[in-house]
């Protein structure tokens, strides 16, 4: 049984970005342990990076289901610099990906081809 977790209680915000350069990212993921994993390089880059500070906001595959969640990641998304999609197998919450974002945000597309969350 999947139990959501809002996103805003995995949202990591950097504590110092005086002089450092924010990036914000956005990304979704299958499975939590994959999760546990960017939260900590990310903290780790946070931590000992000097020039760089990451802002992330994640999500599980499921939670895109959620219509207050979608809405919370087509938000987040409207923000991003960096849009990560991982494991994206279930075809209903892929369209809803495709609706978000256009089909060449994809990983191996050029960055240029991501455009804002449709509403």
């Amino acid at each position: 049984m999947f139990v959501p977790v809002r996103p805003t209680a995995r949202r990591i915000v950097p504590e110092a970005v005086a002089g450092k350069v924010l990036m914000r990212l956005v990304y979704i993921v299958l499975e939590p342990q994959y999760q546990s994993v960017l939260t900590a390089a990310i903290a780790r880059i946070n931590r000992d990076n000097a020039h760089l500070q990451i802002e992330a906001s994640g999500y599980l595959i499921e939670e895109i289901r959620d219509p207050e969640c979608y809405e919370a990641f087509c938000e987040d998304l409207n923000r991003a610099n960096v849009f990560i999609a991982s494991l994206v197998f279930v075809e209903e919450v892929a369209s809803k990906l495709v609706a978000a974002v256009t089909p060449c945000a994809i990983a191996w597309m050029p960055a240029s081809c991501f455009r804002r969350c449709r509403r």
